[in-house]
């Protein structure tokens, strides 16, 4: 039996290690420098940020007007 608390001991050491490892590395190399950078980069120059334009998201209560709005907000802009 402590054998394996042992070797429980030992995973947790070096997930953790590893753990700390990893965000030394992500500093020090400037992953870590504009984080919000990388969120704001999947909205494109049109899409509003901040504000649902995804109608699969929607709740089945909202009205067939709001739905209508929404995938015209969402549609390309020469179709």
């Amino acid at each position: 039996m402590t054998v394996g608390y042992l070797l429980f001991l030992l995973t947790l050491v070096n997930f953790g290690g590893g753990a700390v490892l990893a965000l030394a590395w992500a500093i020090s190399s400037g992953q870590m420098e504009n984080v919000s950078a990388g969120a704001n980069s999947i909205f494109g120059a049109d899409e509003p940020i901040g504000e649902m334009t995804d109608t699969v998201l929607m709740s089945p209560s909202t009205s067939a007007d709001s739905r209508r709005s929404a995938r015209e907000r969402c549609a390309p802009r020469g179709a």
